[in-house]
């Protein structure tokens, strides 16, 4: 009965947040939230213990070994404005999950003139979205996902808009032969939503693999692919390739190349991250290289914290 609920809901979102060419709104909702996905130039949507689920595939929660997760990010930071936000999860048993994340990007200040250029005053334009999220695991290596959103955009003058959204995740996760390996696929429908005042948000479908594979209980290497199409404006193919490894259980290393449209979306670009991991806390950084030169994100570094248990 659950799969035909959450196919039905897959249904109304394809018939309500797949809409035709409009004007694309609030692309924050776009942009990284993970030092971990960023250094993997943004291929791990099955990467699991991460407190960042709650944007991406919530699915992926449900198939980690930790029961709760926190964490802060900030970036990508090139010398202006930086999104912001905190998101986590919690495992309740076996089966069930609950996340929540909430995100805020500051625009920069303007100063602002009446006509004869006499001085009115300062606006700055304000994103933010609050995010929700339920995951279940309903067969043997599979869970789904649900994520409620409620983004804001906010220019600082005028009325801001306001929309409703949500997001339906799917994985589907086998061990290998290998003790501690195990490979994944999973699939991402991304800001569903019928829009606002004839504008549409980036809404996207992504289709994702992961492949864990221990060399010794010190050594991992993790490897991500990514493939994704947007439907908002005149929608774009995207795909993103990422590796990651971890030596020592406590130092992690990561790169990932990203090839896109320079046209209809960020272009093609490389990544390079790393991390540290002490106790529960975990801290990684991404930077971005390589891509185009017009492109703000361009040579920005994203830094995230991480608390997991």
């Amino acid at each position: 009965m659950r799969i035909y609920v959450f196919l039905a809901a897959v249904g109304l979102g394809v018939s309500g947040g797949f809409g035709s060419a409009r004007a694309q709104i609030m692309p924050f909702l776009g942009m990284e939230t993970d030092g971990r996905r960023a250094g993997m130039a943004g291929s791990g949507s099955l990467l699991t213990d991460s407190p960042s689920a709650v944007f991406g595939n919530g699915a992926a929660s449900l198939a980690g070994d930790k029961k709760l997760g926190v964490g802060l990010f900030s970036g990508p930071w090139s010398g202006g404005d930086a999104l912001y936000g905190a998101g986590g999860f919690y495992r309740m048993g076996e089966k069930n999950a609950l996340l929540a994340g909430f995100r805020y990007l500051p625009g920069p200040r303007i100063e602002t003139t009446d006509g004869q250029g006499f001085p009115l005053g300062v606006v700055r334009s304000r994103d933010m979205a609050f995010d929700v999220g339920y995951g279940r695991t309903i067969g043997r290596g599979l869970a789904l996902s649900l994520t409620a959103r409620y983004a804001i955009e906010d220019q600082g003058f005028g009325e801001p808009l306001s929309a409703f959204a949500c997001d339906l995740g799917a994985m589907y996760t086998r061990p290998l032969r290998r003790e501690g390996a195990s490979w994944a696929i999973g699939l991402r429908l991304a800001n569903l939503s019928p829009g606002v005042q004839g504008y549409a948000l980036p809404s996207r479908a992504v289709l994702g693999g992961a492949l864990t594979l221990p060399f010794s209980a010190d050594h991992t290497v993790a490897c991500a692919l990514d493939a994704g199409y947007g439907f908002a404006a005149s929608g774009q193919f995207d795909a993103a390739a990422g590796v990651e490894y971890t030596f020592l259980r406590h130092g992690v290393v990561r790169g990932g190349y990203h090839l896109g449209s320079r046209s209809r979306g960020p272009g093609s670009y490389a990544t390079l991250g790393c991390g540290l991991i002490i106790g529960p806390l975990r801290c990684d950084v991404a930077y971005r290289l390589a891509g185009e030169k017009t492109n703000p994100h361009n040579n920005t570094v994203l830094f995230s914290l991480a608390f997991l248990m």
